[in-house]
C-alpha cells in the first residue's frame, strides 16, 4: 500500500477549511498524512500545520514539499468538498498503472464562470471556439487538453476515464517521481498564480508520465470569493501568466504555434470590449491592453 501525503494550502478561509475537513475525514481510505500550509497559526487536531514563509500559492505548495513522506502527493484547494471514496479511487489508479505521474478527479459542479446562458452568450461562445479562446469566452469540449496556442480545455466533469495533458489545481495528485523529475511549482507567476497547475502538470506530461482523469474520484469546487481579486485583475493575471506558460512550455520555436497564439490573444479584444461595456467595467478593457502590451497595472 503506497504512502499518501495530502496537502491543503489555505489563506484566511477558516470556514471553507472546516467544511473541507468535514468531508475529508469521512474518506474510506484512511492511511494518509494531512498537512495544512497556512498564512497564520491554526489549531486543528491530528493535523500538521506549517506556517508559510513566503507569498503565493506556488510558494506554499513548494514549502510543503519539504515535509512530505508520501509516495503519492495530493494537493487540494481549501474550498473543495470531497465524496467519501475520492482518495480510494485515486490510489487505485496509481496502484494499477505504475507509469502514472498524476491523477485528477471529476468536479461535479464544474461551470466555466465565463460561459453565461442566453442567445448572446451562445454567439460569444461560437466566436470563442472559432478563435480557440478556451477558458476565457469559450468552452471547447475536450478534457484536460493543452491547445497549440497555449490555451487550455478543462471540462473536468466528463464521465469518461481518460488520459489527459494537465491536472486541475483544485485536486491534483502526483507520484513522488513526478517531483523528482520536474522540480517545483513556478513561483514566478503573478497574482493568484493562474496556470501554476497547468504549468507543472504539463511539464510532467511532456516528460513522458501518464496523466489520468478519473471520473470516479468526485468532488465539488465551491470557488469561494474569500481572498480572491476583482474580475478585471483576475483576467489581467490570467493573460500575463498564459503568455508565460505558452512561451515556456508550448512555443518550442514553432512559428505556427506562435501565430495561433497571437491571433487568439488579438481576437480577445472584441469579447473583452463588449463585456466591458455591458458590465460597465472599464478596468477589463484597460487590463487587457496592459497585459497585451506587457505593462504592469
Amino acid at each position: 500500500m503506497p504512502k499518501v501525503s495530502v496537502v491543503v494550502c489555505t489563506l484566511n478561509r477558516e470556514k471553507e477549511l472546516e467544511n473541507f475537513l468535514r468531508t475529508f475525514r469521512n474518506q474510506t481510505f484512511k492511511d494518509y498524512e494531512l498537512i495544512i500550509v497556512s498564512n497564520k497559526s491554526l489549531k486543528i487536531s491530528k493535523v500538521k500545520i506549517i506556517l508559510q514563509k513566503g507569498k503565493g500559492l506556488p510558494n506554499a505548495r513548494n514549502h510543503a514539499l519539504k515535509h512530505l513522506k508520501g509516495d503519492i502527493i495530493i494537493f487540494f484547494d481549501d474550498d473543495v468538498l470531497l465524496e467519501k471514496n475520492y482518495l480510494e479511487e485515486v490510489v487505485k489508479i496509481f496502484e494499477g498503472t505504475p507509469e502514472v505521474g498524476g491523477v485528477t478527479g471529476m468536479i461535479t459542479n464544474s461551470v466555466d464562470s465565463d460561459i453565461k446562458h442566453g442567445f448572446f452568450a451562445k454567439i460569444m461562445n461560437l466566436y470563442g471556439r472559432v478563435f480557440r479562446i478556451s477558458g476565457f469566452f469559450a468552452n471547447i469540449p475536450k478534457t484536460g487538453k493543452v491547445l497549440s496556442n497555449g490555451f487550455t480545455c478543462s471540462n473536468f466533469n466528463s464521465k469518461k476515464l481518460q488520459e489527459i495533458e494537465w491536472l486541475s489545481g483544485c485536486n491534483m495528485c502526483y507520484s513522488r517521481k513526478a517531483f523528482e523529475t520536474n522540480g517545483k511549482f513556478d513561483e514566478g507567476l503573478i497574482g493568484n498564480a493562474y496556470y501554476e497547475d497547468t504549468d507543472f502538470s504539463y511539464r510532467v506530461f511532456k516528460k513522458g508520465f501518464k496523466l489520468i482523469y478519473n471520473p470516479k474520484a468526485k468532488l465539488r469546487h465551491m470557488v469561494t470569493p474569500t481572498s480572491r481579486v476583482s474580475l478585471a485583475k483576475l483576467k489581467y493575471n490570467q493573460l500575463v501568466n498564459q503568455k508565460k506558460f505558452f512561451y515556456k512550455n508550448v512555443h518550442d520555436g514553432n512559428l505556427l504555434n506562435l501565430l495561433l497564439h497571437r491571433i487568439t490573444h488579438l481576437s480577445l479584444f472584441l469579447p473583452v470590449l463588449i463585456y466591458s461595456v455591458m458590465s460597465m467595467n472599464k478596468e477589463l478593457i484597460r487590463n487587457y491592453i496592459y497585459a497585451e502590451m506587457g505593462w504592469k497595472i
